[in-house]
């Protein structure tokens, strides 16, 4: 999302002022190109992301916030299985992860399938001391703060950028607000004793 504004300032181009379906258009990125004067500048001390499909079977909406040590993700459609892509199925490396998962033999992955496959809905993981991402650290109440302030920064993003997946899964978007769908469900962490945060 940054590119087009680094390129139009590269090139000293306005964005152009315009509506789409009555709001007014603009871009949701910002120009990367103060970076080369400062690179500590705080404006970018963290990126977000988001994945909405893959392709037309592959729908698993997800947000991201990541800064130098943490990567949170939100796993919007998280009690359903992860979608599998037909290119990586058919490639062989994918062919004989599942060859050893079905006999019961080591992968030689850094996760499960059914770790690959089920996703808890938060995700939060320190990159620095777990660069793999296999310690999720979303339900660790040493970890709550973190978790709270990325989530603010997170859905404060999705806010600014009219996200129309910022209310979900637990809530539903209606005319610019969240309303509780009341489908709460008691899940856990891999830990089973910590109980999962809802935000």
């Amino acid at each position: 999302m940054d590119f087009t504004p680094t390129i139009l300032d590269w090139f000293k181009v306005k964005y152009p002022s315009y509506k789409l379906n009555g709001v007014e258009a603009r871009l949701t990125g910002k120009s990367l190109l103060p970076l080369l004067d400062d690179p500590s500048d705080p404006r970018f001390d963290h990126v977000f992301s988001s994945h909405d499909f893959y392709e037309v079977t592959m729908a698993y909406p997800m947000r991201v916030i990541r800064n130098d040590q943490y990567r949170l993700i939100h796993n919007l459609n998280y009690r359903a299985p992860y979608p599998l892509a037909t290119d990586l199925y058919s490639c062989p490396t994918f062919q004989d992860i599942l060859n050893r998962t079905t006999t019961g033999q080591p992968t030689h992955w850094f996760k499960t399938l059914d770790q690959y496959y089920y996703r808890d809905e938060w995700e939060l993981y320190d990159l620095q001391a777990d660069p793999e991402e296999l310690h999720n650290l979303a339900y660790d109440i040493d970890y709550q703060y973190v978790f709270a302030k990325m989530n603010k920064t997170l859905f404060t993003w999705q806010e600014e950028t009219n996200d129309h997946w910022r209310c979900m899964p637990h809530n539903i978007l209606l005319g610019g607000q969240c309303y509780n769908m009341q489908n709460y469900r008691k899940s856990y962490s891999s830990d089973d004793d910590q109980q999962m945060v809802v935000v």
